[in-house]
Protein backbone atom coordinates (compact mmCIF):
# COMPACT_ATOMS: atom_id res chain seq x y z
CA UNK A 1 0.00 0.00 0.00
CA UNK A 2 2.60 2.42 0.42
CA UNK A 3 4.49 1.76 -2.70
CA UNK A 4 0.86 2.49 -4.68
CA UNK A 5 0.54 5.79 -2.81
CA UNK A 6 4.64 6.74 -3.08
CA UNK A 7 3.66 9.09 -6.45
CA UNK A 8 0.53 10.87 -4.52
CA UNK A 9 2.99 11.62 -0.99
CA UNK A 10 5.76 12.70 -3.25
CA UNK A 11 3.24 15.22 -4.81
CA UNK A 12 1.98 16.42 -1.23
CA UNK A 13 5.73 16.80 0.40
CA UNK A 14 6.52 19.03 -2.77
CA UNK A 15 3.97 21.60 -1.48
CA UNK A 16 4.67 21.66 1.50
CA UNK A 17 7.97 22.44 1.16
CA UNK A 18 7.06 24.76 -1.22
CA UNK A 19 4.56 26.42 0.97
CA UNK A 20 7.37 26.10 3.49
CA UNK A 21 9.72 28.21 0.96
CA UNK A 22 7.13 30.80 0.33
CA UNK A 23 6.92 31.64 4.36
CA UNK A 24 9.99 31.74 4.75
CA UNK A 25 10.79 34.34 1.85
CA UNK A 26 12.28 38.08 3.20
CA UNK A 27 8.71 40.24 3.39
CA UNK A 28 11.32 43.27 2.42
CA UNK A 29 10.51 44.00 -1.20
CA UNK A 30 13.51 43.66 -4.61
CA UNK A 31 14.72 46.99 -3.92
CA UNK A 32 15.94 49.46 -6.95
CA UNK A 33 19.44 50.04 -7.01
CA UNK A 34 20.24 54.20 -7.44
CA UNK A 35 22.18 55.61 -9.81
CA UNK A 36 24.47 58.15 -8.15
CA UNK A 37 26.11 59.70 -11.58
CA UNK A 38 25.30 62.97 -12.39
CA UNK A 39 22.60 63.38 -15.05
CA UNK A 40 23.35 65.74 -17.93
CA UNK A 41 20.30 68.78 -18.56
CA UNK A 42 20.05 69.36 -22.15
CA UNK A 43 20.26 72.74 -23.07
CA UNK A 44 15.96 73.57 -23.95
CA UNK A 45 16.82 76.74 -25.79
CA UNK A 46 19.22 74.81 -28.59
CA UNK A 47 17.96 75.28 -31.86
CA UNK A 48 19.51 73.03 -34.71
CA UNK A 49 19.72 73.92 -37.95
CA UNK A 50 17.66 72.11 -40.43
CA UNK A 51 18.34 70.34 -43.21
CA UNK A 52 17.46 72.02 -46.27
CA UNK A 53 19.48 70.58 -48.95
CA UNK A 54 21.16 72.32 -51.45
CA UNK A 55 18.57 75.79 -51.01
CA UNK A 56 20.11 79.08 -49.68
CA UNK A 57 16.34 80.24 -48.51
CA UNK A 58 15.05 83.51 -48.60
CA UNK A 59 15.24 85.95 -45.93
CA UNK A 60 11.78 88.75 -44.93
CA UNK A 61 14.29 91.31 -46.16
CA UNK A 62 14.60 89.40 -49.57
CA UNK A 63 10.92 89.43 -50.67
CA UNK A 64 9.94 92.66 -52.74
CA UNK A 65 6.23 93.02 -52.06
CA UNK A 66 4.86 94.36 -55.51
CA UNK A 67 0.73 94.45 -54.34
CA UNK A 68 -0.66 93.61 -50.79
CA UNK A 69 -4.30 94.45 -51.01
CA UNK A 70 -5.45 91.07 -49.36
CA UNK A 71 -3.59 92.80 -46.14
CA UNK A 72 -1.25 89.61 -45.84
CA UNK A 73 1.71 89.52 -43.25
CA UNK A 74 4.66 89.26 -45.05
CA UNK A 75 6.91 87.92 -42.05
CA UNK A 76 4.79 85.17 -41.63
CA UNK A 77 4.38 84.71 -45.38
CA UNK A 78 8.51 85.08 -45.45
CA UNK A 79 8.40 82.19 -42.54
CA UNK A 80 6.05 79.75 -44.71
CA UNK A 81 8.30 80.77 -47.85
CA UNK A 82 11.27 79.48 -45.90
CA UNK A 83 9.15 76.28 -44.45
CA UNK A 84 8.18 75.92 -48.69
CA UNK A 85 11.37 76.53 -49.87
CA UNK A 86 13.54 73.66 -48.26
CA UNK A 87 11.11 71.04 -49.33
CA UNK A 88 12.54 72.39 -52.88
CA UNK A 89 16.01 71.52 -52.77
CA UNK A 90 15.73 67.86 -54.57
CA UNK A 91 14.15 69.39 -57.42
CA UNK A 92 17.57 70.74 -59.03
CA UNK A 93 18.62 67.40 -58.67
CA UNK A 94 18.61 66.29 -62.39
CA UNK A 95 19.71 69.53 -63.50
CA UNK A 96 23.04 69.55 -61.39
CA UNK A 97 23.51 65.81 -62.94
CA UNK A 98 23.29 67.41 -66.18
CA UNK A 99 25.65 70.26 -65.90
CA UNK A 100 28.39 68.22 -64.35
CA UNK A 101 28.74 66.07 -68.03
CA UNK A 102 29.22 69.79 -69.20
CA UNK A 103 31.68 71.15 -66.50
CA UNK A 104 34.12 68.04 -65.37
CA UNK A 105 37.65 69.79 -66.01
CA UNK A 106 35.88 72.45 -63.34
CA UNK A 107 36.23 71.69 -59.57
CA UNK A 108 32.79 72.76 -58.92
CA UNK A 109 29.12 73.50 -60.77
CA UNK A 110 27.70 77.40 -60.95
CA UNK A 111 24.96 77.72 -58.35
CA UNK A 112 21.45 78.06 -59.77
CA UNK A 113 19.71 81.85 -59.03
CA UNK A 114 16.16 81.93 -59.60
CA UNK A 115 13.57 85.28 -58.92
CA UNK A 116 9.67 83.89 -59.03
CA UNK A 117 7.28 86.30 -59.65
CA UNK A 118 4.19 84.84 -57.25
CA UNK A 119 0.58 85.90 -56.75
CA UNK A 120 -1.12 84.71 -54.21
CA UNK A 121 -5.04 85.07 -54.59
CA UNK A 122 -7.60 85.44 -51.93
CA UNK A 123 -8.24 81.72 -51.64
CA UNK A 124 -4.58 81.09 -50.79
CA UNK A 125 -3.35 79.39 -54.42
CA UNK A 126 -0.02 80.48 -55.65
CA UNK A 127 0.49 81.52 -59.14
CA UNK A 128 3.89 81.32 -60.81
CA UNK A 129 3.64 84.79 -63.11
CA UNK A 130 7.31 84.27 -64.18
CA UNK A 131 10.62 82.87 -63.31
CA UNK A 132 13.86 84.84 -63.94
CA UNK A 133 16.63 82.41 -63.93
CA UNK A 134 20.72 82.42 -64.94
CA UNK A 135 20.25 78.98 -66.24
CA UNK A 136 18.84 78.05 -69.64
CA UNK A 137 17.09 74.49 -68.06
CA UNK A 138 13.58 74.64 -69.07
CA UNK A 139 12.70 71.09 -67.49
CA UNK A 140 13.69 72.56 -63.96
CA UNK A 141 11.64 75.69 -64.68
CA UNK A 142 8.75 73.06 -65.60
CA UNK A 143 9.21 70.93 -62.40
CA UNK A 144 9.34 74.39 -60.20
CA UNK A 145 6.03 75.75 -61.62
CA UNK A 146 4.17 72.58 -61.52
CA UNK A 147 5.68 71.90 -57.40
CA UNK A 148 4.43 75.55 -56.84
CA UNK A 149 0.77 75.14 -58.43
CA UNK A 150 0.34 71.80 -57.10
CA UNK A 151 1.68 71.93 -53.21
CA UNK A 152 1.87 75.26 -52.33
CA UNK A 153 -1.64 76.76 -50.11
CA UNK A 154 -1.29 79.65 -48.34
CA UNK A 155 -4.14 80.85 -45.61
CA UNK A 156 -7.80 82.71 -47.43
CA UNK A 157 -8.15 85.95 -46.97
CA UNK A 158 -11.25 88.60 -47.10
CA UNK A 159 -10.70 89.89 -50.60
CA UNK A 160 -7.42 90.88 -52.79
CA UNK A 161 -4.11 89.32 -53.84
CA UNK A 162 -0.83 89.51 -52.98
CA UNK A 163 2.41 89.97 -55.29
CA UNK A 164 6.13 89.84 -54.97
CA UNK A 165 9.13 88.42 -56.12
CA UNK A 166 11.05 85.91 -53.81
CA UNK A 167 14.75 85.07 -54.59
CA UNK A 168 15.85 80.92 -54.34
CA UNK A 169 19.22 79.92 -54.74
CA UNK A 170 20.61 76.15 -55.42
CA UNK A 171 24.06 75.38 -54.71
CA UNK A 172 25.83 72.91 -56.35
CA UNK A 173 27.14 71.43 -53.13
CA UNK A 174 25.46 70.46 -50.00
Amino acid sequence: MFFRNLFGLFVIMLFLALVVGVLLMPRRGYQTPVDVREVEVEDVHKVETPFVGRMILPEASDIEVLENSAGRDMEQMARFLQGRAAGLHWLANEHFKKAWRHYRKRTTVPDIHARLILSVDSMGVFQVDSIMSDTDDMDLAAHLQDHIKKYWRYRRSTSGKTDFIVPFIWTSKY
